[in-house]
């Protein structure tokens, strides 16, 4: 009974194959019309194979162009022929083979239901003069050997009519959209990615074109793209005036072993960042001191580059801020030049007369007010007070010969406009208490005295300010 009711299964599946091939047209090619078409077809698709062949072997172009030849011709013969209704025959025995696969679970019937449902897109493809387009996106690490694919990338292709297909690419890499229009399609790869990196494209063109010819693969050009394995950050400068600039330069290298300049896709990190700054390939000395810098693109640094900026006023190099904790915790603070003047009086000094007119004289006179009071500090006797007659007489004697030509109240205008030693200037140099307890004992020294009257001479200046040569 057993082998009874499994002949009767197989039976009635062979019965319904047989409906299907007396109820439906038969499953030949939906070209043929008659014998003689389909002759004449057969033998333009030999002659192309033949030439095809032979064109393979000697690589004559001669016997390509004879391919293409009866190509077209076989094409020509077959192609037109083929009618939405030709479409639609092939989507119902696609149907009828799914039904039947479904109720009987013969693999023989999927089979045919996929032969069938490629016939209908093959059908369409040529009624409606549509192609596919193929292509491939690749992380490109320096030849074939190298390159990986790139796999999830989302691909954009806009046809001849306007119509939007987005695919995305394989496991290997590959892409492939069907029914794209006959013409012109514009191909965007949307979003390339490894590993969180930016990649930067090496090979193609993004968004490209491509020609769409109707059933057909038609191939668009292969994307590469590139990441950034490591950064060298150079400046043109390690040293720099305060207020002055440079160029900085960064060249990637990357991961197919070639290299470009960064300098604009790089984010700078500047420690301290008070110290220099910078935009597009500027970088532009702010303060002086020494940082270090370093550029950065995805997650690769660059070198350490270290820059030193100094601050040099009329050819002297000033010395650098002094910690103001640290300069104020000694009677006579911090004078890195040593040269006899507190170093934030120096630099107060500097800052204060750099772009006056009388710049040189101006800033000679104070700094011999630095050196003549940073002296008193040290030793509050009478015997000190030679530096600060020496500094008196200078600034008058200064003040006197700019202001001889005045008249008497424009004079007294002037010259209360040009004073040096001014109250700002004497509170910044007993700027603590032990400092001014020092000035408070020189004073003391001198209460009671009788002093002689000096002559205002160049003689008591320590530079000769009658050779600076400013005015």
């Amino acid at each position: 009974m057993t082998t009874l009711k499994g002949y009767s299964s197989i039976l009635k599946t062979l019965l319904f194959a047989l409906s299907i091939a007396l109820a439906l047209p038969t499953i030949a090619s939906a070209s043929q019309t008659n014998s003689q078409t389909q002759t004449k077809a057969n033998y333009y698709k030999k002659q192309a194979q033949k030439n095809l062949k032979i064109y393979n072997e000697c690589y004559q172009y001669k016997y390509y162009q004879k391919y293409l030849h009866y190509m077209k011709k076989y094409r020509n013969l077959m192609h037109p022929r083929v009618t939405i209704k030709t479409c639609e025959r092939y989507g119902k025995l696609a149907d009828r083979y799914e039904e039947a696969y479904e109720k009987y679970g013969y693999k023989i019937y999927k089979r045919y239901t996929n032969f069938y449902k490629k016939r209908e897109s093959w059908c369409q493809a040529i009624v409606n003069k549509e192609g596919t387009v193929i292509g491939k996106v690749i992380l490109d690490n320096g030849g074939e050997g190298n390159n990986k694919p790139l796999a999830g990338v989302e691909v954009k292709i806009v046809d001849a009519k306007g119509k939007v297909t987005t695919v995305k690419t394989n496991k290997r890499g590959y892409y492939k959209a069907r029914n794209i229009a006959k013409g012109e399609a514009n191909v965007t790869i949307v979003n390339p990615q490894y590993q969180n990196k930016t990649l930067i494209q090496s090979i193609g063109e993004n968004p490209s074109s491509v020609k769409v010819r109707p059933f057909r693969r038609n191939w668009a050009k292969r994307d590469g793209y590139t990441y950034v394995t490591s950064l060298a950050l150079q400046t043109q400068e390690v040293s720099l005036n305060k207020g002055t600039t440079t160029t900085v330069e960064v060249t990637g290298t990357y991961s197919n072993a070639t290299s470009r300049d960064d300098t604009n896709n790089s984010t700078y990190t500047i420690d301290p960042s008070t110290i220099a700054s910078i935009v597009g390939n500027t970088l532009a000395a702010l303060s002086d001191g020494n940082t270090n810098i370093t550029a950065k693109i995805d997650g690769v640094t660059s070198n350490i580059v270290n820059l030193e900026v100094y601050w040099e006023v009329n050819g002297h190099r000033l010395p650098p801020k002094p910690d103001e904790a640290l300069n104020n915790s000694t009677l006579l603070g911090i004078d890195t030049n040593s040269n006899g003047v507190r170093d934030d009086v120096e630099r107060f000094v500097y800052e204060k007369y750099k772009d006056d007119i009388y710049s040189k004289e101006k800033i000679a006179i104070a700094m011999q007010y630095g050196w003549a009071y940073q002296k008193i500090i040290e030793t509050p006797t009478k015997e000190s007070m030679k530096y600060q007659d020496d500094a008196i007489d200078c600034e008058w004697y200064w003040l006197g010969k700019e202001s001889a030509d005045l008249p008497i109240a424009e004079d007294t205008q002037w010259t209360i406009k040009h004073r040096i030693y001014t109250d700002t200037f004497k509170s910044l140099i007993y700027n603590t208490k032990e400092r001014a307890k020092q000035y408070f004992k020189y004073n003391g020294t001198l209460s009671g005295g009788v002093f002689p009257g000096r002559l205002r001479s160049v003689d008591n200046c320590q530079v000769n300010i009658d050779e600076l040569g400013e005015k």
